[in-house]
């Protein structure tokens, strides 16, 4: 029964990853898709990597020569499971608690804890990946800085080997908590939300102070050993390895292994009391209150709202980059000077300074993904907005107008905050508050395009399509090469040559003529598509 879940399991991470979802979708990808996809991933994980080779390189000899190689080994270990805490703990919330076949599997006489064990093999194996994130480049600069052992290195691959499981125990123990926590609230999805960010504030800062953080362990290093040799698991995970001390591979591998076997035992327990509780079952005093006819593009707007605002994956996925670019934005303004004086100290003036900002802001743009998994989210019950009497074109422009209405007022936002700084000429003025809005408005369509024409339906939780769909990685891929292929264009060869003012003028022209011949597109050929799906 197990190996039937599991493979279960993993020809849905193959579908997720490899099969359209209806229609001429259910094909196979082209080898030219599955090509490009792969360049996309081994992209991540190079420079993954190679930002932990760069920290990891900074620390190995200075900690060997000094008699503290040990710190070395135990810094690595906490990289590699703040990553793969950081990594899989929403992910063990949706997958294991909120997976959409869960009452299902639930109503077959299966055992929950084969049910739960299947799962947790999955994302055991995404916590094996976010490992070899680290693991594979603290190896190499540990090689390259000392003589190593042959022991040493069987030492370090059984603690590379148990820590998934120590940061599963927690991942699973606080998705077991945030799901506990939000079963019995009618704000669920808000709660969600708040966490998923707090977690990404903190993960963001650490690595915005990784520098200071690798100059102070150089520099400190002795001083932060002695400091952490009284916490005894971190010295046994360190001394493990480093002083290939076989008591200590024992006592660290106990550590790693009988959490997770703890929490095993706590979620198997508790599994379909939290996986089959009605989500939102606060009372709700009635108010009687006059009914009001809208119209229908309204309607339709709030019917994607809603179905936004119900979706923590979907919100933190398709929207962060929102929440960024108010960031961005409150931040020219409170640091005024401090931007002036690096555009000074670059000997950029105000209107190229403004060329950067146009550029920049359409960057945080192609991070906004709304409408990219818009068609895909109505999985089984499209026949539900298919039934309605309305146009395809007008459940389309819906999906348009909920990327515009929340992502052109931020962006118009930052625009302003832009020009307050660097106060431009007036042609670049009218660039810098125009051309982000169209950009708003055509990665919209571009989203809406992609889905269109890569939509998949036959998924069993929402993150297969908000974070794993082709759509979506098209659409992050276009909008970034309008993007980027202008700015290395303008500043690489076109920088002195030509006005910043008419490029931009040119730049924003071209945007405006994207928007409407694909939102052309999408009123014409994008509603027929929309309407043979099924």
């Amino acid at each position: 029964m197990f190996k039937a879940l599991f493979r279960t399991r993993f020809a849905a991470l193959g579908a997720s990853l490899f099969i359209g979802g209806s229609g001429e979708s259910k094909k196979k990808f082209s080898k030219l898709k599955l090509i490009g996809f792969a360049a996309l991933m081994l992209y991540a994980f190079f420079a993954f990597m190679m930002m932990f080779g760069i920290y990891f390189n900074q620390i190995a000899k200075p900690f060997f020569e000094a008699g503290i190689g040990w710190l070395y080994f135990t810094l690595f270990g906490m990289s590699a499971f703040a990553l793969m805490f950081i990594g899989s703990v929403f992910t063990a919330k949706s997958q294991l608690y909120e997976a959409r076949d869960n009452e299902l599997l639930l109503s077959l006489p299966i055992p929950p804890r084969l049910i739960l064990a299947s799962r947790m093999v999955m994302l055991m194996l995404l916590n094996f990946v976010f490992e070899l994130l680290a693991a594979v480049p603290a190896f190499i600069m540990w090689v390259r800085a000392v003589p190593v052992t042959a022991a040493q290195v069987v030492f370090f691959i059984l603690i590379s080997l148990a820590l998934p499981f120590l940061s599963m125990s927690l991942s699973c123990l606080f998705g077991w908590l945030i799901a506990l926590a939000t079963s019995k609230t009618r704000k669920n999805s808000l709660m969600t939300v708040v966490f998923s960010v707090i977690f990404l504030g903190l993960y963001f800062y650490f690595f915005s102070q990784v520098n200071v953080y690798v100059q102070k362990l150089v520099l400190n290093g002795t001083e932060i050993a002695g400091s952490l040799v009284s916490v005894a698991p971190l010295f046994w995970i360190g001394n493990a390895v480093a002083g290939t001390n076989a008591m200590h591979l024992v006592l660290s591998l106990i550590i790693m292994i009988v959490p997770f076997a703890l929490m095993y035992y706590l979620l198997s327990a508790t599994f379909i009391r939290v996986a089959t509780a009605e989500r939102g079952t606060a009372k709700v005093k009635y108010e009687e209150r006059a009914m009001h006819a809208s119209t229908v593009s309204s309607a339709l707007l709030r019917r994607e709202m809603k179905h936004l605002l119900a979706s923590p994956v979907y919100i933190l996925n398709a929207g962060l980059g929102v929440l960024f670019a108010l960031i961005a934005a409150v931040a020219l303004i409170i640091k005024k000077s401090t931007i002036l004086d690096i555009v000074m100290h670059m000997g950029y003036s105000k209107d190229v300074a403004a060329v950067a900002t146009v550029f920049g802001l359409c960057l945080f743009c192609s991070t906004i993904l709304f409408t990219a998994p818009s068609v895909s989210l109505e999985g089984k019950s499209l026949w539900i907005v298919k039934s309605l009497p309305v146009t395809s074109g007008e459940v389309l422009k819906a999906k348009l107008r909920l990327h515009i209405y929340i992502t052109a007022p931020v962006i118009l936002f930052a625009a302003i905050s832009a020009v307050y700084v660097l106060t431009p000429s007036a042609p670049s003025i009218f660039s810098v508050l125009i051309a982000p809005i169209f950009f708003v408005m055509l990665s919209a369509n571009i989203g809406l395009i992609c889905n269109l024409k890569n939509p998949k339906f036959d998924w069993i939780n929402e993150t297969q399509v908000v974070k794993q769909s082709m759509s979506v990685m098209l659409a992050m891929l276009f909008p970034f090469l309008i993007v980027g292929i202008p700015a290395v264009l303008y500043f690489v060869a076109l920088d002195g040559k030509i006005s910043s003012s008419l490029f931009m003028l040119a730049y924003t022209l071209l945007l405006i003529f994207g928007w409407f011949i694909s939102h052309k597109w999408i009123m014409t050929r994008g509603a027929e598509i929309f309407d043979g799906l099924n």
